[in-house]
């Protein structure tokens, strides 16, 4: 935690031969060690979203740390990024606990973000994101989730659940939201089409007799 004497030791290691090879070994093995003391414990996986949360507050620590002791040094970024990527898929609950973050963060009734914050929010998920190797078992909890938020209406708006298949497109490509896409589509073409009913009915004074 300590920047200013990081940033100082990282000066000094640069004019050492392998010194910054030596002090990338010490850091990437050090993230590890936090990283798994979080998706080993019991307790987070208990908590909603806590377990995300953990791993988001530590991956802004470390990009904290990697732009003011460590000058944006494109080795350290990737020894931390590797560092991630090992612990996050030591637990297999990881991609359905993202999802699930995600689903939460998008829920019609969750404590109030603007537009904006909940943006920011899940591109700082988007980075956890990265790390995931088995996207397949995260695509099926988030298609699995986006259908009961579409279902029962419990999403935000179309707009955001638009923009985060949208990076997840940007991320993966095509392929990875094409299942995804449709289902959006499809509820509104539901929708669209039920409005224009109602507008019908509205119109032409039908009773249905009560029925919704």
């Amino acid at each position: 935690d300590k920047i200013d004497d990081l940033s100082r030791m990282y000066n000094l290691f640069q004019t050492v031969d392998g010194g910054l090879d030596l002090m990338k070994t010490v850091l990437g093995e050090y993230v590890k060690e936090c990283g798994i003391s979080i998706v080993k414990d019991e307790e987070n996986m208990k908590e909603r979203g806590a377990l995300v949360q953990l791993l988001l507050n530590l991956k802004k620590k470390y990009d904290i740390l990697l732009k003011d002791a460590f000058k944006e040094d494109k080795a350290f970024r990737l020894t931390i990024n590797k560092s991630f990527e090992h612990f996050i898929n030591l637990n297999n609950k990881s991609s359905e606990k993202v999802s699930l973050f995600i689903d939460y963060t998008l829920r019609k009734g969750t404590k109030g973000n603007t537009d904006e914050e909940i943006d920011q929010l899940l591109d700082n998920v988007m980075m956890l994101f990265r790390f995931i190797q088995d996207k397949d078992v995260f695509e099926k909890y988030y298609k699995n989730h986006l259908a009961k938020r579409l279902l029962f209406g419990k999403y935000l708006s179309h707009d955001i659940e638009r923009n985060m298949i949208s990076k997840l497109k940007a991320e993966c490509g095509y392929q990875f939201t094409s299942k995804l896409e449709g289902m959006f589509n499809d509820m509104q073409s539901s929708q669209d089409t039920m409005e224009r009913f109602r507008e019908f009915l509205a119109q032409s004074k039908v009773s249905l007799n009560g029925v919704d």
